[in-house]
């Protein structure tokens, strides 16, 4: 996969987890139901990414990704397993927080 689809696959993935995120915290408009659609949005773009990552053809160092994988299916998890229980979403933040740094690096690695 040439890159710059890669990066394509990983700001939609960003971009529909936000989404997610924003409406499963939101104290005005919480719904579950459409942040999980999201979520499952960026699941789809961010495995494809991260199925794509070991024939990515690049000279930058992106060895972080391993890490924005593991953090973005551990916030994922978590947030179905809050859903599932219907229990607060403390964990989702904090796994939120955590990819977010993640997602910084892969943007400042980018410009």
């Amino acid at each position: 996969m040439e890159l710059q689809k890669f990066k394509n696959l990983i700001y939609r993935g960003y971009y529909a987890c936000k989404s997610g995120y924003e409406l499963l915290t939101s104290e005005e408009e919480k719904n579950v139901e459409l942040a999980l659609f999201y979520i499952n949005q960026a699941n789809v773009f961010i495995t494809n990414a991260y199925c794509a990552y070991d024939d990515l053809e690049t000279d930058q160092p992106l060895g972080f990704l391993e890490d924005l994988f593991s953090e973005f299916y551990s916030f994922v998890d978590e947030v179905f397993d809050c859903v599932k229980t219907d229990h607060p979403h403390q964990w989702s933040m904090y796994h939120y927080d955590r990819l977010e740094k993640y997602f910084d690096t892969f943007r400042n690695s980018n410009n």
